[in-house]
């Protein structure tokens, strides 16, 4: 179930790409991102769920440029690494969208 949820997020934003970033699909990616990181420690279905939970009623507006491309690079890179890894450096200040 946690994969089929971390698959849908991942394909729904990893199409879209800045400027093209709405507020949806980047917040979309950020939880993917998210669940990725998270898929092996304990609860990670329900804090998966909570990281989803925060795109629900976003709009389709476009989302800021610099921040959608430095959330997008942050994202991209989790996808990247191994649950439990460090984040790596891309993400460096940056906060959910």
């Amino acid at each position: 179930m946690l994969a089929a949820v971390l698959a849908g997020l991942v394909q729904m934003s990893v199409a879209v790409s800045p400027p093209n970033y709405t507020d949806k699909s980047l917040c979309d990616l950020w939880a993917g991102a998210q669940c990725h990181q998270l898929e092996c420690g304990q609860n990670a279905k329900e804090r998966c769920q909570e990281e989803s939970k925060r795109c629900r009623g976003l709009t389709r507006r476009s989302a800021p440029k610099e921040k959608a491309a430095k959330v997008a690079s942050c994202a991209k890179a989790i996808l990247k690494t191994k649950c439990g890894d460090p984040a790596p450096t891309e993400c460096a200040g940056v906060d959910a969208p």
